[in-house]
């Protein structure tokens, strides 16, 4: 009679280990989980901030590309009107030095 009270005993202890230790692995797992919810939801968001970065860069890109173009064409029309009024100098100075000379003539 002992013998059973002494192994009903020992079997009723090892359930109570064996059901809390499941309770424990439980309780971590649910952590695992949501520790794993938080990560996807912080790469999700990097993915988003990468996105926006990406964008920003492109957009940086192309504004560059646009200013180039424009002060390109500045330049260039700067060009055209100091070689037309270098041209317009050189004319006047060779008919100051010559008064024969037509201005249209020389061009």
């Amino acid at each position: 009679m002992y013998q059973d009270i002494i192994l009903l005993t020992t079997i009723f202890i090892q359930g109570v280990w064996v059901i809390k230790k499941y309770y424990d692995i439980s309780y971590k797992i649910k952590d695992c989980e949501l520790a794993i919810y938080k990560i996807d939801a912080k790469l999700q968001e990097q993915r988003v901030s990468n996105k926006e970065m990406q964008d920003d860069l492109i957009q940086s890109k192309q504004n560059d590309i646009n200013i180039n173009a424009k002060y390109k064409k500045e330049i260039e029309q700067i060009y055209d009107r100091l070689f037309t009024l270098t041209n317009i100098v050189k004319v006047n100075s060779l008919t100051e030095d010559h008064p024969n000379l037509q201005p249209g003539s020389l061009q």
